[in-house]
């Protein structure tokens, strides 16, 4: 893959740049949790009375393929991020699992921006819970567009020889809520749009690690 020229010093200040702003987002929405989870929770529901949600994150982009991605203390970090949010509503459950629709956008930041806009299925387990910690991981798969490209799917995008503004979307992620407020959640998750192993195109588009927070109602 063929990609922008950097100097040395370029992309050690991006990688650092990359993970300040990952760091500071996380400890922002820790300090949000806290501070927030209180006033917005009544504390008498349990975790399965909550059938839709709203989420908001922010975090930064990987250069390399989706599997580096799940390790989000690496040094693979490119100096680009992104903001976004979205809505959840789930529509069945089998004890601790649901199954439901999100719809979601984002804003992602490189030396241009790009917005996307993604949907799809979204499923997710409620029954981990390590004393008055709840552990929720949640996985969606659906499809993601973009008005432009940014990151390394920009690299990619000339080796194709056409655009793919249409790729599969991936957004693993885990939650964590506290017993007295099930109705506020922190999270950190994967946003990754690819082709599919060739199904759509041969790329491995974008990869970002955020971390966010869901209110659920």
């Amino acid at each position: 893959m063929n990609g922008p020229t950097r100097t040395a010093g370029q992309r050690p200040r991006r990688h650092h740049r990359a993970k300040l702003i990952l760091a500071s987002a996380a400890i922002g929405i820790a300090s949000l949790f806290v501070t927030t989870a209180p006033s917005l929770a009544a504390g008498k529901f349990d975790m399965g009375e909550f059938d839709r949600d709203v989420f908001f994150f922010g975090g930064a982009f990987e250069n390399q393929d989706f599997g580096h991605a799940f390790n989000p203390f690496g040094d693979n970090y490119n100096g680009d991020w992104e903001v976004g949010g979205g809505y959840q509503q789930f529509f069945a459950r089998w004890g601790g699992f649901r199954l439901g629709g999100e719809a979601g956008a984002a804003l992602r930041f490189s030396n241009s921006m790009s917005a996307e806009v993604w949907g799809g299925v979204v499923g997710r387990y409620d029954g981990l819970a390590i004393g008055p910690l709840h552990i929720s991981p949640a996985f969606t798969a659906g499809f993601s567009a973009v008005s432009g490209y940014i990151s390394s799917e920009a690299n990619q995008i000339p080796a194709l020889g056409r655009g793919v503004p249409l790729l599969y979307f991936l957004g693993p992620e885990i939650n964590f809520s506290l017993d007295q407020y099930p109705n506020v959640e922190a999270f950190w998750r994967i946003q990754h749009r690819s082709g599919g192993y060739g199904s759509i195109a041969k790329i491995d588009a974008a990869n970002a690690d955020v971390v966010g927070l869901r209110f659920k109602f």
